[in-house]
């Protein structure tokens, strides 16, 4: 298996459309045997797409990601494993032990299992704690 993990820093990039490094790490049978840096191009996320393509990868940890990225990297047959947070050696080694699944404390905080934000059932009425109170408007004068 060949995992690609985004990294700034040792940490996990907070944003995969803009991480500039990836390390892509291949195991065999739960051991790292191989581990390259890759420098990704600005500019055109599509290329990250087919670099990561061409590599070899099977899935990648990172940070924030677009859906649209999310989509392509899915499609092109990448699992994609957003919105984790830490430094990249135990997140990686984490991954790993738990055989693909990524572990709830390298997640981001608010995040639910599929990494995307949890919504409001009713996305058309703002949260009560906010909710405006109206204001008397002074009656016009005869």
């Amino acid at each position: 298996m060949r995992i690609a993990i985004a990294c700034w820093q040792d940490r996990v990039s907070p944003v995969f459309d803009i991480a500039r490094q990836l390390f892509v790490v291949t195991f065999e049978e739960g051991r790292e045997i191989r581990r390259d840096r890759l420098l990704l191009p600005t500019g055109n996320l599509w290329d990250r797409v087919r670099i990561l393509s061409e590599q070899g990868v099977d899935v990648l940890l990172c940070g924030a990601i677009s859906r649209s990225l999310e989509k392509a990297l899915e499609s092109a047959g990448i699992r994609v494993c957003g919105f984790l947070a830490g430094e990249c050696d135990p997140v990686l080694v984490s991954f790993a032990n738990a055989r693909g699944n990524a572990v709830a404390p390298a997640r981001f905080p608010g995040r639910r299992r599929s990494g995307r934000p949890a919504t409001r059932p009713d996305k058309s009425r703002p949260p009560t704690s906010r909710r405006r109170r109206s204001v008397a408007k002074p009656s016009p004068k005869e």
